[in-house]
Protein backbone atom coordinates (compact mmCIF):
# COMPACT_ATOMS: atom_id res chain seq x y z
CA UNK A 1 0.00 0.00 0.00
CA UNK A 2 1.17 3.62 -0.35
CA UNK A 3 2.45 5.57 2.66
CA UNK A 4 1.55 9.44 2.09
CA UNK A 5 3.81 11.87 4.14
CA UNK A 6 1.55 14.63 2.91
CA UNK A 7 -0.94 15.35 0.03
CA UNK A 8 1.08 15.00 -3.24
CA UNK A 9 4.25 12.88 -1.64
CA UNK A 10 4.33 9.64 -2.25
CA UNK A 11 6.36 6.35 -0.53
CA UNK A 12 6.89 2.90 -1.88
CA UNK A 13 6.80 0.23 -0.05
CA UNK A 14 8.65 -2.59 -2.25
CA UNK A 15 11.97 -4.17 -2.00
CA UNK A 16 14.43 -2.24 -3.82
CA UNK A 17 15.09 -3.26 -7.64
CA UNK A 18 17.50 -6.57 -7.73
CA UNK A 19 21.25 -5.98 -9.05
CA UNK A 20 21.58 -7.68 -12.56
CA UNK A 21 23.69 -10.81 -12.34
CA UNK A 22 27.05 -10.84 -14.30
CA UNK A 23 25.53 -14.09 -16.01
CA UNK A 24 21.97 -15.37 -17.01
CA UNK A 25 19.68 -16.76 -13.73
CA UNK A 26 16.20 -17.32 -14.84
CA UNK A 27 15.22 -16.59 -11.36
CA UNK A 28 16.18 -12.64 -11.78
CA UNK A 29 13.78 -11.86 -13.87
CA UNK A 30 10.83 -13.07 -12.56
CA UNK A 31 12.14 -11.05 -9.05
CA UNK A 32 12.48 -8.33 -11.19
CA UNK A 33 8.95 -8.17 -12.93
CA UNK A 34 7.37 -9.09 -9.24
CA UNK A 35 8.73 -6.31 -7.95
CA UNK A 36 7.94 -3.78 -11.07
CA UNK A 37 4.14 -5.13 -10.80
CA UNK A 38 4.01 -3.88 -6.98
CA UNK A 39 5.60 -0.54 -7.86
CA UNK A 40 2.92 -0.07 -10.45
CA UNK A 41 -0.10 -1.62 -8.61
CA UNK A 42 1.06 1.15 -6.11
CA UNK A 43 1.36 3.86 -8.33
CA UNK A 44 -2.07 2.68 -9.77
CA UNK A 45 -3.64 3.29 -6.41
CA UNK A 46 -1.91 6.28 -5.48
CA UNK A 47 -3.23 7.77 -9.31
CA UNK A 48 -6.72 6.79 -8.40
CA UNK A 49 -6.75 8.26 -4.93
CA UNK A 50 -5.55 11.87 -6.61
CA UNK A 51 -8.28 11.62 -9.03
CA UNK A 52 -9.96 10.93 -7.16
CA UNK A 53 -9.50 14.01 -4.73
CA UNK A 54 -9.18 16.50 -7.55
CA UNK A 55 -12.51 15.49 -9.45
CA UNK A 56 -14.89 18.21 -9.25
CA UNK A 57 -18.82 17.57 -10.02
CA UNK A 58 -21.46 19.92 -11.70
CA UNK A 59 -24.84 19.81 -10.77
CA UNK A 60 -27.77 22.17 -12.75
CA UNK A 61 -31.07 22.88 -10.83
CA UNK A 62 -33.93 23.80 -12.00
CA UNK A 63 -36.05 23.16 -8.36
CA UNK A 64 -35.14 22.30 -5.31
CA UNK A 65 -32.31 19.55 -4.89
CA UNK A 66 -30.58 17.59 -1.99
CA UNK A 67 -26.65 17.77 -2.91
CA UNK A 68 -24.85 14.16 -2.88
CA UNK A 69 -21.52 14.22 -1.12
CA UNK A 70 -18.83 14.42 -2.87
CA UNK A 71 -15.07 16.56 -2.36
CA UNK A 72 -15.67 19.47 -5.00
CA UNK A 73 -18.80 20.19 -6.52
CA UNK A 74 -20.17 23.20 -8.18
CA UNK A 75 -23.61 23.80 -8.36
CA UNK A 76 -26.06 25.75 -10.06
CA UNK A 77 -29.45 27.66 -9.12
CA UNK A 78 -31.56 28.20 -12.61
CA UNK A 79 -34.80 28.71 -11.62
CA UNK A 80 -37.01 31.63 -11.92
CA UNK A 81 -38.89 31.24 -8.46
CA UNK A 82 -38.08 30.01 -5.26
CA UNK A 83 -35.61 27.21 -4.66
CA UNK A 84 -33.57 25.72 -2.10
CA UNK A 85 -30.47 23.40 -2.30
CA UNK A 86 -30.13 21.44 0.66
CA UNK A 87 -25.95 20.40 1.58
CA UNK A 88 -25.43 16.95 1.75
CA UNK A 89 -26.02 15.40 5.14
CA UNK A 90 -23.01 13.67 5.86
CA UNK A 91 -20.11 15.89 4.89
CA UNK A 92 -16.53 14.92 5.79
CA UNK A 93 -13.45 17.35 6.05
CA UNK A 94 -12.56 19.60 3.46
CA UNK A 95 -15.81 18.90 1.00
CA UNK A 96 -16.22 21.83 -0.71
CA UNK A 97 -19.35 22.95 -2.82
CA UNK A 98 -19.58 26.34 -4.88
CA UNK A 99 -23.16 27.66 -5.48
CA UNK A 100 -23.93 30.34 -7.78
CA UNK A 101 -27.60 31.26 -8.66
CA UNK A 102 -27.96 32.44 -12.65
CA UNK A 103 -31.42 33.21 -12.46
CA UNK A 104 -34.23 35.59 -11.25
CA UNK A 105 -35.46 33.77 -8.55
CA UNK A 106 -34.11 33.42 -4.91
CA UNK A 107 -32.46 30.23 -4.01
CA UNK A 108 -31.73 29.23 -0.42
CA UNK A 109 -28.99 27.18 0.48
CA UNK A 110 -29.51 24.62 3.76
CA UNK A 111 -26.94 23.18 5.56
CA UNK A 112 -28.96 19.92 6.24
CA UNK A 113 -28.54 19.91 10.18
CA UNK A 114 -24.83 21.73 9.34
CA UNK A 115 -25.36 25.54 10.34
CA UNK A 116 -23.32 28.12 7.45
CA UNK A 117 -21.34 30.24 8.91
CA UNK A 118 -23.49 30.28 12.31
CA UNK A 119 -27.03 30.37 10.28
CA UNK A 120 -29.38 27.24 9.16
CA UNK A 121 -29.60 28.90 5.81
CA UNK A 122 -28.09 31.49 3.25
CA UNK A 123 -29.88 33.40 0.86
CA UNK A 124 -28.55 33.69 -3.24
CA UNK A 125 -30.19 36.52 -5.25
CA UNK A 126 -29.19 36.33 -9.08
CA UNK A 127 -25.56 36.21 -9.50
CA UNK A 128 -24.84 36.16 -6.15
CA UNK A 129 -22.50 32.84 -5.38
CA UNK A 130 -20.90 31.59 -2.15
CA UNK A 131 -17.75 28.95 -1.53
CA UNK A 132 -18.39 26.62 1.50
CA UNK A 133 -15.96 24.51 2.84
CA UNK A 134 -16.67 22.01 5.91
CA UNK A 135 -14.99 21.56 9.06
CA UNK A 136 -15.82 18.67 10.65
CA UNK A 137 -13.69 20.10 13.87
CA UNK A 138 -16.22 22.83 13.76
CA UNK A 139 -19.39 20.36 12.67
CA UNK A 140 -20.08 23.12 10.14
CA UNK A 141 -20.18 24.94 6.89
CA UNK A 142 -17.31 27.96 6.33
CA UNK A 143 -18.04 30.37 3.45
CA UNK A 144 -14.73 31.00 1.97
Amino acid sequence: MVDQVDKYSIHFKAPVLPTPPREYVGGYFNALNNILRLYFSQLDTYAQELTTDLAVSYTTSTGDVTLARVRRQVAFANAAGTTTIDLPPTPSDSDQITIKNVNTGTCTIDGNGKNIDGAATKALAQWDALHLLYSSTLGKWLIV
